[in-house]
C-alpha cells in the first residue's frame, strides 16, 4: 500500500548515509492518508 505522489526527504549524517534507510516521507499524515486510500481500492 506504497501512495504515489508523496515527497520523501532523506536525512543524511556525516559520512552521507541515511539517517532512516529508506527516508521518510516529507509529510506524513498525508502519506498515511493516501497509504489508506490505496488499502481500500477495490474493496466494495
Amino acid at each position: 500500500n506504497i501512495p504515489t505522489g508523496i515527497p520523501l526527504v532523506y536525512r543524511l549524517d556525516g559520512n552521507l548515509r541515511p539517517v532512516v534507510p529508506g527516508g521518510e516521507y516529507l509529510d506524513p499524515d498525508a502519506a498515511a492518508t493516501a497509504a489508506a486510500a490505496v488499502a481500500a481500492q477495490g474493496k466494495a
